[in-house]
């Protein structure tokens, strides 16, 4: 039986290891998630599921992410990180499917914004940075601009959230997803606030774990979170 009190922890070369005792044999067991948690390569939202990350859309705030668009599930487009109170006060990352049949990128930054001519395909990996400030607002996508506007953002602080996989509304969520999310960060003005790592607990749940706050995000959603093999 594993004896959690004599567990120990060390880093080596930056992996972080722990000590523990199985049946009074002490091994070692590499990762940076507490036990209980195993970190997984993605999680996967099929429509109906969203994060909510706890921060609050407001001048300053980047993101840095690595998702995968399964499909376009709204009748428009998909948040894939977002929300919003008033028409003028848009802040999201969306992946737009107007006009039909082709897939844009679009963001959320006071009004929205819709890089026409800048596809996007569904089951494709991409990498995505997105930044909202009073003075610029980008979106780059595997490291090429695809979106900026000078100028423009009009979201002030106002306690709404920040959802993953879908957006707020403030009261209520829309523009859900189906994608798969590989990590991700956010940072509000240079300092990071959330450095997010898939995870699935050990009563099955799937979720994102913060390795900033060690707080496990789950599903705020409908249904459950698919996951992907184990890291």
């Amino acid at each position: 039986m594993m004896d959690l009190s004599k567990m120990k922890e060390l880093s080596i070369g930056g992996v972080k290891l722990r000590e523990l005792s199985v049946d009074g044999v002490k091994i070692w067991q590499a990762g940076r998630l507490p036990a209980g948690y195993t970190e997984v390569e993605y999680i996967g939202a099929t429509g109906t599921q969203y994060i909510d990350t706890g921060i609050t859309g407001r001048d300053g705030l980047t993101v840095e992410f690595n998702f995968n668009p399964i499909e376009v599930v709204s009748a428009d487009s998909s948040t894939i990180i977002g929300c919003t109170t008033s028409s003028n006060q848009r802040m999201y990352v969306t992946v737009n499917k107007t006009p039909i049949p082709d897939f844009y990128w679009e963001l959320g930054a006071g009004s929205y914004y819709v890089a026409s001519g800048k596809k996007y395909s569904v089951n494709t990996k991409y990498h995505v940075n997105a930044g909202w400030t009073k003075a610029n607002s980008v979106l780059t996508v595997n490291d090429a601009a695809v979106i900026s506007i000078k100028n423009t953002f009009t979201f002030d602080d106002n306690n709404t959230n920040l959802y993953i996989f879908a957006r707020n509304k403030g009261t209520s969520v829309d523009k859900y997803s189906h994608a798969r999310l590989y990590d991700m960060k956010m940072w509000d003005g240079g300092t990071l606030v959330r450095d997010l790592v898939p995870a699935v607990y050990r009563d099955g749940a799937a979720g994102m774990f913060d390795l900033v706050s060690g707080t496990f995000f789950g599903n705020a959603g409908a249904g459950q979170f698919t996951a992907g093999p184990a890291v």
